[in-house]
């Protein structure tokens, strides 16, 4: 009799855990399909911030389906946002949930790919208190000879660098720099309230303000992190809203050490960046560690930058490295402004990040025929070699030095005429020719 009670007893609790997990799986979640980049990420933020603090923060999954009709409802997801290209957010209340289905997702043809939400850092640290001047990195890189050329052809055209960071404080350094952007912590459009340590995103405005002086370049404030760690979605979600909202240069100063099978949501965007002609520029971090496994530095198509001190040796401890390095840029004892509006030094590849970023808004600025990869190898070839001779994984082709795109070569003559776009002179009458560095290309959409 006490074996038949067992036996009841067992058969029973295999029934409620079987309607259980039915009730689970059955869960209808609160399903968000959106029409833009934009609103994606609106709607994801908000699930990023109803979450933030509790259990299941680190629950959640993002990734692509291939079949727009995919059926999301029978996941288990409490949670969900669907975007017009089939990228998703699927949130869950408990882990056990999260992981059996993220291995479900990577099973199904239907999804491009699914992996979990992550966390990236700043990559800066060391903050000094100063009273110099700004930083040494303008004149190192040959920004601030480039930026008064260009300033001074009075070009009837913009470049504008988004900022997707901390957001950037509405200081005077920076007074008519600023153009519009978005604040993914706050979910508003006003992305000026840097709360972060060492006011991470106003500082690396104020390294590319310092580097553009007059010329017409803009920065846009993306704010996806109020501390020092912000989330992979809003990061990439960050990346998709500056460029659909006209920037042509992204600065990510920020890293995390994940596995070699995750970030493809960013290598996502950087894509789409590379497809809309927009170049990304990224920080290499600081942990002395090969950039490998770091996101957002693996990225082999955006522009990964390391650090070196102002005597230019490599910023040994202060900077990863890795094959997929593509230069070196100032990075130790880097002066820049607080949100406060106080000048301070911060160190770190996200300095360096800063003044590449610069660089290729100004060499953009200075040839608009240029697309993503080309501005890329543009910089390259500038570079003065440092480090073991050629590219090396340290400092890759070196530091650019963008006062050599400056061309001062006039020619006199009495008479000319040049078949394409054509410039007839006469005599006494002078024409400026200026070497094409990037070859014709076909028109990209923007």
């Amino acid at each position: 009799m006490k074996s038949k009670i067992l036996k009841y007893i067992a058969l029973v609790s295999a029934a409620v855990c079987l309607l259980s997990q039915c009730a689970v799986a059955a869960i209808s979640p609160d399903i968000i399909r959106t029409r833009s980049n934009t609103e994606f990420g609106i709607r994801a933020a908000e699930i990023i911030d109803e979450y933030a603090g509790t259990e299941a923060e680190n629950c959640r999954i993002i990734g692509r389906a291939l079949n727009l009709s995919f059926d999301f409802g029978s996941l288990g997801a409490t949670r969900a946002v669907i975007g017009n290209d089939g990228r998703f957010v699927l949130q869950f209340e408990n882990e056990k949930s999260a992981e059996g289905c993220l291995n479900a997702l990577n099973e199904n043809p239907e999804i491009a790919y699914a992996e979990r939400d992550g966390i990236i850092t700043v990559c800066a640290g060391e903050s000094e208190e100063t009273q110099s001047n700004l930083s040494w990195g303008a004149e190192a890189v040959g920004a601030d000879k480039y930026s008064e050329y260009l300033s001074s052809l009075e070009l009837d055209r913009t470049v504008t660098v988004a900022i997707i960071d901390s957001g950037v404080a509405d200081i005077e350094f920076l007074s008519g720099k600023t153009v519009s952007g978005y604040d993914f912590i706050d979910n508003d459009s006003d992305p000026s309230n840097d709360e972060s340590i060492d006011s991470h995103g106003t500082f690396i405005a104020s390294i590319i303000a310092d580097c553009v002086k007059n010329a017409p370049v803009n920065i846009m404030p993306v704010r996806v992190l109020s501390s020092e760690t912000a989330q992979i979605l809003n990061v990439v979600n960050g990346v998709y809203y500056a460029v659909d909202n006209g920037a042509q240069v992204l600065n990510i100063s920020m890293g995390g050490n994940l596995p070699s099978n995750a970030c493809i949501a960013f290598d996502e965007a950087v894509a789409y960046a590379q497809s809309k002609n927009v170049s990304v520029v990224v920080s290499a971090g600081n942990d002395n560690v090969d950039i490998k496994n770091i996101c957002p530095a693996h990225n082999i198509s955006a522009i990964t930058v390391t650090s070196v001190w102002e005597d230019l040796s490599f910023a040994s401890g202060w900077s990863n490295f890795g094959n997929e390095v593509d230069l070196c840029a100032p990075g130790m004892k880097i002066t820049g402004y607080s949100a406060s509006g106080n000048l301070k030094q911060l160190s770190g590849t996200s300095m360096a990040a800063g003044f590449v970023s610069a660089s290729a808004a100004l060499f953009r600025l200075d040839h608009p025929e240029c697309n993503a990869s080309q501005v890329q190898d543009a910089l390259k070839k500038s570079c003065a070699d440092l480090g073991a001779e050629g590219f090396d994984v340290y400092c890759g082709y070196g530091i650019p030095q963008i006062n050599k795109f400056i061309d001062d070569k006039t020619v006199y003559a009495s008479g000319i005429e040049i078949s394409e776009d054509k410039i007839t002179l006469g005599a006494g009458e002078t024409a400026t020719l200026r070497q094409r560095l990037c070859p014709q290309r076909q028109a990209t959409g923007r």
